[in-house]
């Protein structure tokens, strides 16, 4: 990735809401005009979809797909020639349900794009070269847990973040964005972004951008705004979660949302006074859904350093209240449904200190770096891999198999 983007105002086309059918196509541009998005499978363009208005904010819904395909798209103004314009491609989601492997790429809090956030984007995606899966993407779905844009989530800062710095994944890959305090210092986020309300992509519709799920073959995946919202049992976006985690039948749970309820990195999840007590009200209110619910790993941002708990069930006080009964298992391997994994990544383009010694914590470093996440039927494993390429933490939650201890060999 060289960083190199597009001029000042106009992007490249992003994808939005990719599902097992659909895919929406955004890009922004400093005229207004009629856009045309031309799209096939594999490499055959043959479709056609074209806005009904002159715009500079471009939406074109692609519906209609086939599961678990590439499509090919060429994006172009409605008059000009079929064979105009940059070609693309992206593959949908597969069936709900599928048994497919899948890979998740995590950025933390990336929203500074300098020579560090690079290393840190190339370290990634050569981990990921070098241990495709075969016949699939390098990866499926491309998540960030929020403070997306510094250092005010405006338009020029979303354009000089984001749009200008990954000209080369933007185009092919699904973006999902966490909501982040500093996202909410403008209004930007949500024109800019197409957000599954009416469970478009499967779960439960929530009827808010804020807040919504969506699957991607075996893996439910659940986003929540933890900077807006009220964070009360008794909420809209609580009463929502609740319905869509006990009408939830996939195999696999992952939770994302920006402030964490477990860390002691340039954020203290005990202190009810930093960031207004949003992480301990999380830890109280939204926790005890959330494993109720049976969720798998929850991932966070906001504290700029990596933290991985062991697995844990009932920890919902401050950091001296952690009893032992609470600590389901301490080690890298641990079984489905017994409890569930927290996640710290907030370090993918800026690197802060504190005193990384949170007892529910397996593994703390302030290395910048990004995670991968590959789900396979029986597996999750997570991977932190920093700047330099060195692989700094790894564990797995696995479901028995025929009788046998979960983590009989690694």
């Amino acid at each position: 990735l060289t960083g190199a983007g597009s001029q000042a105002g106009t992007t490249v086309p992003y994808l939005q809401m990719v599902g097992e059918s659909r895919a929406t196509i955004r890009w922004l541009s400093d005229e207004p005009y009629i856009g045309k998005i031309q799209y096939g499978e594999e490499s055959v363009v043959t479709q056609s979809v074209v806005e009904e208005h002159p715009r500079k904010r471009h939406k074109v819904i692609l519906s209609g797909l086939e599961s678990d395909t590439r499509y090919s798209y060429r994006l172009s103004g409605a008059d000009e020639g079929d064979e105009e314009g940059d070609k693309y491609s992206f593959v949908t989601a597969p069936t709900t349900g599928e048994q497919r492997p899948v890979r998740l790429w995590i950025q933390g809090d990336p929203g500074y794009y300098r020579a560090e956030t690079r290393e840190v984007v190339q370290e990634a995606m050569g981990w990921m070269e070098n241990n495709r899966r075969p016949g699939q993407s390098l990866f499926d779905l491309w998540i960030q847990t929020g403070d997306n844009a510094y250092p005010s989530g405006r338009r020029s800062d979303y354009q000089r973040e984001l749009f200008n710095a990954y000209p080369e994944l933007l185009p092919y890959y699904p973006y999902i964005p966490v909501y982040g305090n500093h996202d909410a210092r403008s209004k930007q986020f949500f024109k800019l972004f197409s957000l599954p309300k009416g469970g478009e992509l499967g779960g439960e519709p929530s009827g808010s951008e804020h807040y919504f799920s969506q699957n991607w073959g075996e893996l439910h995946l659940v986003f929540l705004d933890s900077t807006s919202q009220k964070l009360t049992a008794g909420s809209k976006m609580a009463r929502w979660l609740k319905r869509d985690l006990q009408t939830n039948r996939q195999r696999w749970t992952v939770v994302f949302f920006h402030h964490p309820p477990y860390t002691k990195g340039s954020h203290d999840s005990d202190s009810t006074m930093d960031s207004g007590g949003r992480m301990s009200a999380i830890r109280k209110e939204i926790l005890p859904i959330l494993e109720e619910g049976g969720v798998d790993m929850v991932v966070s941002g906001h504290s700029h350093v990596y933290e991985r708990s062991f697995q844990l069930k009932g920890h919902y006080g401050t950091s001296r209240t952690l009893r032992e009964e609470m600590v389901i298992d301490r080690g890298d391997c641990s079984e489905r449904g017994k409890g569930t994994h927290y996640l710290v990544v907030g370090a993918s383009a800026k690197q802060s200190g504190g005193e990384l010694n949170h007892p529910a914590m397996a593994f703390s470093t302030a290395a910048m770096g990004s995670v991968v996440i590959d789900l396979n039927h029986n597996e999750i494993r997570a991977r932190y891999i920093d700047r330099a390429g060195e692989l700094l933490d790894q564990f797995s939650i696995r479901v028995p198999v025929d009788g046998r201890p979960v983590c009989a060999a690694n």
